[in-house]
Formats: C-alpha cells, structure tokens, sequence
C-alpha cells in the first residue's frame, strides 16, 4: 500500500497520489494504533499530517480539510494515551478550529457532530489536565450542538453523545 502510493506519487506528483499517499500514512498509522503501538502510530500519523498540511496549501479543498481534522484528532488520541496531554490538547484544538471551519463552510450533520466530538475529547483531556473551567466550557458547547443535531435529526447517535454527555 505504502510502496504503490510512494511510486506514484514520484511517477505522477498529482495532487490525488499526494493525498493517496497521505492516507497510506495515515492507515498504517491506525493499523499501529489498533494493534497497541501508539508510539509507532503517532511516527505515521505525524508523517500523514505533515504531508496533509503541505497538500492543503495547494488545494484546500472540503474533504483535504475533513480528513486532516480526523488525523489531528487521530494524533491528540495517541497522545492522551501516551500521557502527553498537553500535546494531546494543542493537536485537539487545532482539529476543532479546523471542525469550525468546516461547520461554517459546510454546515452539514457530518461536520457538525465532528465538531461535538472535537469538544466531548476535549473535556477529557481538560479533565485530566484538572482545567476544569475549560473542562466545562467544551463540556457546554459540546452538549449545546448535540441537543440541536439530536432535535434536529433524531438520530441515536446524537442522543447518545447528548446522554453521555449529561452524565
């Protein structure tokens, strides 16, 4: 995966096998994560960013956007797993200004509940850090989003997250 995505990108320099490289990145990044490897998954994850950050300055495009947001989340999680909250909470706030963006731009469901979990990660991570007025002012713009997505849509998902959030 890793090696096709390599040669075409040297045989085309495209902007599709730049960002197919950058996936390639980014999955083997998540399959390191899943397996337990956070510090391996990071080492990709952080490669598949940088990659993504330079794309974007040639074509920042909605989807270059959504899926760089999901690797800055994908970054703040093994960083919190490894301990490293502050760095965890820097990678977080960029992917929730990054999820604002979006919102503003798009404001479609997809983007908007994005835009929820960006902050439901960060109360986690504010919590832990024992920043609790942060905590509690992502606590309330979080639950504030997911009440209207659950009004708006109905959907389990957001009633869910709404519940969780209450507790």
């Amino acid at each position: 995966m890793l090696q096709t995505a390599q040669e075409l990108e040297k045989e085309t320099g495209t902007v599709e096998s730049r960002w197919s490289l950058v996936h390639a990145y980014y999955r083997i990044g998540d399959a390191c994560e899943k397996g337990g490897h956070a510090g391996k998954a990071e080492t990709y994850y952080n490669i598949s960013e940088k990659l993504c950050r330079e794309l974007r300055q040639e074509a920042d495009t909605v989807n270059f956007q959504t899926d760089h947001a999901v690797i800055l989340g994908s970054l703040s999680y093994v960083n919190r797993v490894e301990g490293h909250l502050e760095e965890a909470g820097v990678w977080e706030q960029e992917a929730l200004e990054l999820r604002k963006r979006l919102v503003r731009e798009t404001g479609t469901v997809e983007a908007r509940g994005n835009l929820g979990s960006s902050y439901r990660n960060l109360v986690s991570i504010y919590e832990a850090r024992e920043r609790l007025t942060e905590a509690r002012q992502s606590y309330e713009e979080g639950l504030k989003l997911w009440r209207r997505l659950a009004e708006e849509t109905g959907t389990i998902k957001a009633r869910t997250f709404v519940g969780a959030l209450c507790e």
